[in-house]
């Protein structure tokens, strides 16, 4: 586009109504530079229009939009970046720039708008003016970026990139493209649209984790809504390297204290769709472990949001306590005993009130899960639960034998790996009950089905 918004305008309507006299003669300005038509040569012929035109707002419609005959001529009007406009304080008249649009190109017949935003409260602020069309029986369609489906088609555009590279991207054919060129560096973009105080870090977390999980993208920090996805039921989707991003300043901001540990652990399983070897299984677990992280946040503001039957009931009412890295145990009798030494699952401070932990094992030779949710209530037995979700070459050693050393065994590796294995004992979920437990934003980016491939 060579008629980007410049520092100097300050109407929101003027910037509209030139840019669409520009349209009308665009052809003409072409021939008279004979052939010669770069970018170069269109920005500085469209500074030279705005120089010498005047639009007047009155008069514009029977000037540019009417035909020889003075009726109304179909048209389609296509704007690019509309954030630009009705997103930018600083200009004026971006009320009356609305009502422009809704009477000319939302309310007559034979007449249509598209336009793109990279803000998605644009498009939910302009899909709310359609009830006052009147006599109209206008709908609308809310696209989101084309997603990758296919990863044959996928490699064709980046041909290095495995199923969890794509995943890492939200699986966005324009978004993987960019960022393997370099051209969109994600840790950057959110560095620039970052610039949080103390006292908004409880409120920016909950925000990315119920918009993560729960789709809701009104609670996103305005600023960040730029990162987001938006799917046609107005559902918001986090792309994983911008969450992963996000998170990692939130760490930073939070250091040691409260959430900064979690954040900090969370990323370290996001990053995991970005690296994880072919048919490692790595992408998978940490899709899941994150997803699991994530809700148990939830309970740190009184939220339960219960995922099927996929995680206990007793998390109900309790704390988060946080995430448990252990390295030295093979397995779980053994991490128990380890834990239970070194007083790591106890409750903060005293607490009275039952406490959630989420226990990762990091031996790379731990037996038969891959993670644990653990409750330790004030008083009685701790609850375990203990996920199986490796999704590697081979079937881990023993990880079809009964749950042992758990209350419960969850097998997060699909129906159809279930149906050749025969695992006994386990809790096995169908893959559309594993979407639920995964939420809006992974379960879109990083489904099984597609890291599978």
């Amino acid at each position: 586009d060579a008629t980007p918004l410049s520092g100097d305008e300050q109407n929101a309507l003027e910037a509209v109504l030139l840019r669409i006299g520009w349209a009308a003669v665009r052809d003409e300005v072409r021939k008279g530079l004979k052939g010669r038509f770069a970018r170069n040569d269109e920005k500085e012929a469209f500074a030279q229009f705005r120089e010498q035109r005047q639009v007047e707002p009155e008069c514009f419609s029977k000037e540019w939009l009417l035909d020889e005959r003075m009726q109304r001529q179909s048209c389609v009007l296509l704007i690019d970046e509309l954030n630009q406009l009705m997103n930018n304080e600083s200009l004026t008249h971006r009320q009356e720039c609305v009502e422009f649009l809704k009477d000319e190109f939302l309310r007559p017949a034979n007449r249509l708008l598209i336009f793109s935003t990279h803000v998605v409260s644009t498009a939910a602020d302009f899909i709310s003016l359609l009830p006052g069309v009147e006599d109209s029986q206008r709908g609308y369609e809310l696209k989101r970026l084309p997603v990758l489906n296919d990863l044959r088609e996928a490699q064709g555009l980046v041909p290095a990139w495995t199923a969890s590279s794509f995943s890492w991207c939200a699986r966005s054919a324009a978004l993987s493209y960019e960022i393997s060129r370099n051209a969109i560096r994600p840790k950057q973009k959110v560095k620039d649209c970052s610039d949080l105080q103390d006292k908004d870090l409880r409120d920016a977390l909950s925000g990315v984790v119920r918009s993560v999980l729960l789709g809701e993208w009104r609670v996103v920090l305005p600023r960040w809504r730029v990162l987001l996805d938006i799917l046609k039921d107005g559902t918001a989707v986090w792309p994983p390297c911008y969450l992963e991003a996000v998170l990692e300043v939130l760490a930073g901001a939070f250091h040691e204290r409260d959430f900064g540990p979690s954040c900090r652990s969370i990323v370290s399983e996001l990053t995991k769709l970005e690296q994880a070897k072919l048919k490692s299984g790595d992408a998978w677990e940490g899709v899941v472990t994150a997803a699991i992280a994530m809700r148990l946040l939830l309970l740190e503001w009184g939220e339960w949001h219960p995922a099927g039957e996929l995680l206990p009931a007793d998390l109900f009412g309790s704390r988060f306590g946080g995430v448990v890295e252990e390295a030295t145990a093979m397995n779980a009798a053994e991490l128990w005993e380890t834990l239970d030494e070194k007083k790591r699952l106890q409750p903060k401070g005293g607490a009275t009130e039952d406490m959630a932990f989420l226990v990762v094992p990091r031996h790379a030779q731990f037996k038969q899960y891959d993670l644990f949710v653990v409750i330790v209530p004030v008083q009685g037995k701790k609850v375990v639960w203990g996920f199986q979700c490796k999704e590697g070459r081979r079937n881990p050693d023993g990880a079809t034998a009964p749950p042992a050393d758990v209350d419960e065994g969850v097998w997060l590796r699909g129906e159809a790996t279930a149906a050749a294995l025969k695992p006994q004992g386990w809790r096995v979920p169908r893959d559309a009950a594993m979407d639920v437990l995964l939420g809006e934003s992974l379960k879109e980016a990083a489904p099984l089905r597609w890291l599978r491939l």
